[in-house]
C-alpha cells in the first residue's frame, strides 16, 4: 500500500506509468551517443566530462567488431544512463549552440570580409561603427596591404588575415 502512495496518480486514481515507447526512444538515443562516442576520437570523451569507468569502456569498445560491439554499446548506453543522460544533454546543447553563434558569426566576417574587398576604405567607418571595439590600427592595415595586394595579384593570404581580424572584431563585440 505504502508503494502506491508513493507513485503519482491521476485523478480518477490510477497510477500513472510511463509511456514504455518513449522511455525505448531515450534509450535509443543514448545508444546513438554511446555509439558516436566509440566510433569518436579521445576529444570527445574530454568534451562531456563523462567518468572514467564509461571512457574506459569506450576505448574498450573500440577494439570490438559484430555482435560484441552491438552488446557493448547497449553496455556503455548503461553507464551513461546511470551517470546521468541529462548531463550530457546540457552539455550537447550547450556545444551545438556555441557551434550555431560560431557559424553566426562566420557568415558576418564573411560579409564585411567582401565589403571591405569590394569597397575598401568606404567600408571602414560603417564597421567601426557596427563593431565599436574592433582593433582600427590592425584593420587599417590591412586595408593599405589590401590595396598593395590587389596590384600584384597576391590576395589569398590577406583576405585570410582581413577574416580573422574582422572575425575577432565581431566575436569580441558579441560578447
Amino acid at each position: 500500500m505504502s508503494e502506491q502512495s508513493e507513485k503519482p496518480l491521476t485523478e480518477d486514481g490510477y497510477v500513472i506509468r510511463p509511456n514504455k515507447s518513449a522511455l525505448k526512444r531515450e534509450h535509443q538515443k543514448i545508444q546513438e551517443f554511446a555509439h558516436e562516442l566509440i566510433r569518436g576520437p579521445d576529444t570527445l570523451l574530454a568534451l562531456y566530462d563523462l567518468p572514467d569507468k564509461v571512457c574506459q569502456q569506450v576505448r574498450a569498445g573500440r577494439k570490438l567488431k559484430g555482435t560484441a560491439l552491438k552488446r557493448h554499446i547497449k553496455h556503455v548506453a548503461n553507464l551513461i544512463e546511470h551517470w546521468g543522460w541529462q548531463q550530457v544533454v546540457e552539455k550537447r546543447e550547450a556545444l551545438e549552440l556555441a557551434e550555431k553563434q560560431a557559424t553566426r558569426f562566420n557568415a558576418i566576417a564573411e560579409q564585411w570580409r567582401d565589403r571591405f574587398w569590394e569597397e575598401g576604405d568606404a567600408a571602414f567607418e560603417p564597421f567601426v561603427e557596427a563593431f565599436p571595439t574592433a582593433d582600427r590600427q590592425a584593420l587599417r592595415s590591412l586595408l593599405r596591404k589590401m590595396d598593395k595586394a590587389e596590384a600584384s595579384g597576391n590576395n589569398s593570404t590577406l583576405k585570410r588575415k582581413l577574416f580573422e581580424q574582422i572575425r575577432a572584431s565581431v566575436q569580441q563585440n558579441q560578447h
